[in-house]
């Protein structure tokens, strides 16, 4: 159910919404919790698996600063490609796209990095203790990890209304589809677990809460639908289906529209800390 998800952005339409629409509303904002908390020192190294358009990769690349240096991996090479297309920032760290699945990290060296991270990519991988595994091997004894997923889909209210508008109009087997991929790991104790297992210590899991904001207002959500596991439904929806859809939307989503149009939504992730 996970693969609608992975790969629903291999194409130039729908990677340039995920970068113009959904990163600066959910991904970058899950960023600079993650950043935060890892208090970057200028010089060090840092590993970014399931990078996708280099969401966490480029910020971390200005904290480290050009005496660091930064490796981004993603088994997607259209992803890559949007990275690589974002161009060095001066005075950054330089930075290194790989791609390669995150088990095994293909191309990075034992004990090469002194932090890796992954943002809302680990629910996604078939082995998710291995791909820790790997995570670990790549840093440095005392390296730190930082891993972000998000928690239950009924936690954010943007989520589990967009899933209600799914179970509205399609039915409940929809809707359990729609949820089967981003928030498929959303207990921070099987989270902190995993971590433990793959030989982490330290291992902590805190909840963040972050404000999306989509100034575009509902016109995104059908798009943002239409790359879901539901995206075959709503994507051919007929005239009928689309006149619900636009109605459940409101009647879900409306109380999250400000008066300049734009809809707000806090949105809950989990992210665990730990040390090699």
């Amino acid at each position: 159910m996970t693969d609608k998800w992975a790969t629903a952005f291999e194409a130039a339409g729908p990677m340039a919404f995920y970068d113009e629409v959904m990163r600066p509303a959910i991904f970058d904002p899950v960023a600079r919790v993650v950043l935060d908390d890892l208090a970057l020192r200028p010089g060090e190294r840092l590993l970014d698996v399931a990078t996708g358009p280099g969401s966490l990769a480029l910020p971390a690349a200005e904290l480290l600063g050009p005496t660091g240096r930064v490796t981004g991996c993603d088994i997607s090479a259209a992803m890559l490609a949007l990275a690589k297309g974002k161009g060095p920032v001066p005075d950054s760290a330089p930075i290194t796209w790989l791609e390669t699945p995150a088990c095994p990290l293909e191309g990075v060296a034992d004990e090469s990095h002194d932090v890796a991270t992954c943002q809302q990519g680990l629910q996604f991988f078939p082995d998710r203790v291995g791909a820790l595994r790997e995570m670990r091997r790549a840093l440095v004894p005392g390296g730190r990890l930082a891993i972000a997923v998000w928690s239950a889909i009924d936690d954010s209210p943007l989520f589990d209304g967009l899933g209600e508008v799914v179970r509205d109009v399609f039915g409940e087997e929809p809707r359990n589809r729609y949820a089967s991929g981003p928030w498929g790991l959303p207990d921070p104790g099987a989270l902190a677990a995993a971590v433990s297992e793959a030989g982490f210590r330290d291992v902590r899991v805190e909840r963040h809460t972050i404000d999306a904001v989509f100034p575009e207002g509902l016109a995104v959500m059908l798009p943002m639908l239409n790359l879901s596991p539901v995206g075959d439904e709503t994507g051919e929806a007929d005239e009928d289906q689309r006149r619900r859809i636009d109605e459940a939307l409101e009647r879900r989503l409306g109380s999250m529209v400000g008066d300049d149009g734009a809809v707000r939504s806090p949105l809950v992730t989990n992210v665990a800390f730990a040390v090699r």
